[in-house]
């Protein structure tokens, strides 16, 4: 089973995230923003769909970098005028699909 570490600060949206990911096998661990970069471990896969400004969202990525995780981006309704410098994205609306395919690029499956 592969590990994720899911960073959402909205509950009910991250139980779904969640809910989803697990169904698709993955072992999920969730963390909100303030609490993701003690957590996310060299070669780590971050989902990231939290409700931040830009700025704030840009250097959480290159911390997390800076840890050796690989960062997935979900981008709300500021598409890729939000986005960082993640290493990946899916822009809404979200498909679990292109969710799972994003992550196992990262994974290098």
């Amino acid at each position: 089973m592969s590990a994720v570490l899911l960073v959402e600060n909205e509950q009910p949206r991250q139980r779904l995230l969640a809910w989803v990911l697990e169904e698709e096998g993955f072992e999920v661990a969730v963390a909100d923003p303030g609490g993701c970069i003690d957590r996310a471990s060299p070669g780590a896969v971050v989902v990231l769909n939290a409700a931040m400004p830009a700025p704030e969202r840009r250097t959480l990525v290159e911390r997390l970098h800076a840890r050796e995780a690989r960062v997935l981006e979900l981008l709300g309704d500021e598409g890729e005028d939000g986005a960082t410098s993640a290493d990946a994205y899916v822009a809404e609306p979200y498909r679990a699909a292109e969710i799972v395919s994003a992550i196992e690029r990262l994974r290098g499956v």
